[in-house]
């Protein structure tokens, strides 16, 4: 499997993704944009040291002046992007386990992915046209061993953190978001942020306690083993789940391993489902504004709450780049997928869990204002027309099989293929997708009903076994 994905170039360290392809990807992509500098930040994976010397020797090699922004979550690498320089590669798998790493590429503050470059970069590292592969022989030892701190010394790399600065942004975000009067009403609100061992912590920490909230961490020391749970905030329901069962709290979030998804859960330690947490921004922001975009994957209810009030939600592919470009056309002030991703024009369009918290922080205290008994959980309760099944990902051998043999099936039940298939079947429907960093099929499944649910999923998953 190829690790250059639709989006970025993701793979397991030393099997699929090396130093060597690091060295090339940095001289390579430098060659093909001609850029003259460039930002790096890594998140705190295993594998960062390494990735992060060989790909700043390809840049070096190249002639690119290179600002090593160190230890970084996404959001804050975005965010050090909006000043001169606007380039820069982010070091990170995201929320994938922890035996994987990639790059996370932008270009003059847009995202570099397969629509204007990526697989062209593939090409020229393939051919190698300046035999570098060569030069990585005769540099591997060395750089191997020499720590990248002593490695940035020896090359006289531009060394600048953003976290100071990213930190006092969120600051003056909550301060200037939030009336008076609305921070009173969470002051003494009990939740906890899960940082699932990843960097969110770095920047979100400083700006928690400059509010004085009442907050509880967990897995706030990044740890590139991820000890507690996977990197994938999705997954780490067990955990809060038995967390706040030790004590009473109004909600919980968990960012993932490079901070760019936030998922929320209730005062019982049970996840939100993305779908009602969007439904409840767009519900927030429409006071004011009329335009919003998310995946088409989303819950019916979406559909029906831009009907209700009268607004122009675009349901749109999977993918952070796609969001950017749809917001900034049809002027959106917020985007979402069911991953996590949430994305504002606060931010230049960008995804930013970091903004999403503070944002939700706001709509607690807004409701809290008219009713200081309601619950975390009730605020998403009139969302829940439907019967919406947790995303459920299964291994196959050979996914473009099954996505054929479903549209060769159902092919009149057909209502998308704009990403995967979209199928609706009047009291049931669904949309499945190829993964686009592992190799799994995702299914979306929603019903009327929680027994149509349980029937034709099953009747789903069955088919799809026997393929």
């Amino acid at each position: 499997m190829t690790i250059f994905k639709a989006y970025d170039i993701r793979g397991i360290y030393e099997k699929d993704l090396t130093e060597k392809d690091a060295y090339m990807i940095g001289f390579y992509l430098a060659k093909q944009l001609n850029i003259s500098d460039i930002k790096v930040a890594h998140d705190l994976r295993l594998s960062h040291e390494n990735l992060t010397k060989f790909l700043i020797q390809g840049l070096l090699d190249a002639d690119v002046d290179v600002v090593y922004c160190g230890k970084s979550s996404t959001p804050n690498f975005y965010f050090s992007l909006f000043g001169d320089i606007n380039s820069g590669i982010m070091v990170t798998a995201s929320h994938n386990p922890k035996e994987y790493n990639g790059f996370k590429i932008m270009y003059e503050g847009i995202s570099f992915d397969s629509r204007n470059g990526l697989y062209e970069l593939e090409k020229l590292v393939q051919n190698d046209e300046f035999a570098k592969a060569l030069d990585y022989n005769m540099i591997e030892d060395s750089l191997s061993n020499i720590p990248l701190h002593d490695f940035l010394e020896e090359r006289e790399v531009t060394i600048f953190s953003y976290n100071k600065q990213y930190s006092m942004f969120l600051m003056d975000f909550y301060d200037i978001l939030l009336e008076e009067k609305e921070k009173e009403a969470i002051q003494n609100l009990n939740f906890a942020l899960d940082f699932s061992s990843g960097v969110s912590s770095i920047s979100v920490i400083p700006m928690i306690e400059h509010t004085k909230l009442k907050c509880k961490y967990f897995n706030e020391k990044p740890n590139g083993n991820f000890p507690v749970h996977s990197p994938d905030p999705v997954l780490a329901q067990d955990f809060m789940k038995s967390q706040f069962s030790q004590e009473k709290l109004f909600f919980g979030a968990a960012f993932d391993g490079d901070g760019d998804r936030l998922v929320f859960f209730d005062g019982d330690g049970e996840i939100i489902f993305q779908d009602y947490v969007i439904a409840k921004f767009i519900d927030f922001f429409s006071e004011k504004n009329r335009n919003f975009v998310c995946d088409l994957r989303v819950s019916r209810v979406i559909s029906d709450l831009a009907k209700e009030k009268n607004l122009d939600v675009g349901l749109i592919r999977v993918g952070r780049a796609f969001y950017q470009d749809y917001m900034v056309k049809n002027q959106c002030v917020f985007g979402a997928e069911l991953s996590g991703h949430m994305f504002f024009r606060d931010f230049h369009s960008f995804d930013n869990p970091d903004i999403a918290l503070i944002y939700m922080l706001k709509i607690i205290a807004t409701h809290l204002l008219k009713n200081k008994e309601i619950s975390f959980k009730e605020l998403f309760e009139k969302y829940k027309k439907y019967t919406k099944v947790s995303e459920k990902s299964m291994k196959v051998k050979d996914a473009d099989k099954v996505l054929n043999s479903l549209k060769l099936k159902f092919k009149d039940s057909i209502v998308s293929e704009i990403d995967g298939l979209s199928f609706d079947f009047g009291d049931y429907w669904f949309n499945i997708r190829k993964s686009n960093t592992e190799p799994v099929i995702k299914i979306n499944f929603e019903a009327r009903n929680q027994n149509v649910a349980k029937i034709e999923l099953e009747k789903l998953i069955n088919f799809i076994e026997k393929l």
